[in-house]
């Protein structure tokens, strides 16, 4: 494995992933019953922005930099993201640090919550291990993420949300086991909430993904899914990072209105030139059916 996150911690993409994260989060623990988040990819849990690795690429400028920065937040996700990120920096004294989705879901966990956690990376899974004994609501697994996802639900709680947020090192590689192990776990657990990190290179590209999609076998009860999209370069170029796509398997009733309000906020403070573009919209996965 050589894709690193301690090299891209905080940049834009992370931002993105994040406020939606919290904001989800946020929307199912409107209902008192217990919830589980499951993250198929975690990583180390925390990362240090003062590293070698994160300052010799300095993403997190033109990502959590510009939020911190910002005059003004002034839709409510923004700012819980703002205040959540600068409540765990002083509670861990990490004032140049950086949380992962770990990190982010454990401030949010009520007692009746848990998390579980799979990293198949020895190293990662070392860093996440020494912080996760910290927190005694989270389960660590040392395992491969598609595989262990399958064989963790559906969960005794009944409600919850998986985070697949795969390393991406060998894209098409990649899509040819993430877009079926979704199907699969959506036929496992069709009352779950997914939400699904993908990146944004070429336009074009992303219409391939939904063209995938399209093409599985879903529950008759999984219709449509939403896209949430976020770039803040031209997506004209395959080699490099241009934006940040989030699909969301099962999201809140309302989520999508919230969604599209909050992202354009964002992509404001991200893109402030009005460089690439943002978009959230209803994906039909049973077009087919339907012609």
């Amino acid at each position: 494995m050589n894709y690193r996150h301690a090299y891209h911690a905080g940049n834009f993409a992370d931002v993105h992933k994040h406020m939606f994260l919290v904001a989800l989060i946020r929307y199912l623990q409107r209902k008192p019953t217990p919830l589980v988040c499951l993250d198929s990819h975690a990583g180390r849990g925390i990362y240090d922005l003062s590293t070698r690795e994160a300052q010799s690429t300095l993403e997190f400028r033109q990502g959590v930099g510009k939020i911190c920065h910002a005059e003004q937040r002034e839709h409510p996700w923004l700012r819980d993201y703002h205040q959540l990120l600068q409540d765990w920096r002083k509670s861990t004294g990490l004032v140049e640090g950086y949380p992962g989705s770990p990190a982010w879901v454990a401030q949010l966990l009520r007692t009746q919550d848990r998390q579980i956690l799979l990293e198949k990376h020895p190293e990662e899974a070392e860093a996440l291990r020494q912080w996760a004994r910290h927190h005694a609501q989270c389960a660590l697994h040392q395992r491969d993420g598609y595989e262990g996802i399958y064989g963790l639900i559906p969960p005794r709680e009944k409600r919850g949300i998986v985070l697949v947020d795969p390393p991406y090192e060998s894209e098409e590689d990649e899509f040819s086991k993430l877009i079926p192990a979704l199907a699969r776990w959506v036929r496992r657990w069709p009352e779950g909430v997914y939400m699904l990190w993908l990146p944004i290179k070429e336009q074009q590209q992303l219409e391939r993904i939904v063209r995938f999609l399209r093409q599985e076998q879903w529950p008759e009860r999984i219709d449509k899914v939403l896209l949430a999209e976020c770039s803040v370069h031209a997506t004209d170029n395959a080699l490099a990072l241009n934006g940040s796509a989030l699909l969301l398997i099962n999201p809140p009733w309302t989520f999508a209105e919230e969604a599209a309000v909050a992202q354009q906020e964002l992509w404001s403070l991200l893109s402030p030139a009005g460089m690439g573009r943002h978009a959230v919209r209803w994906i039909d996965l049973q077009e087919r059916k339907r012609r």
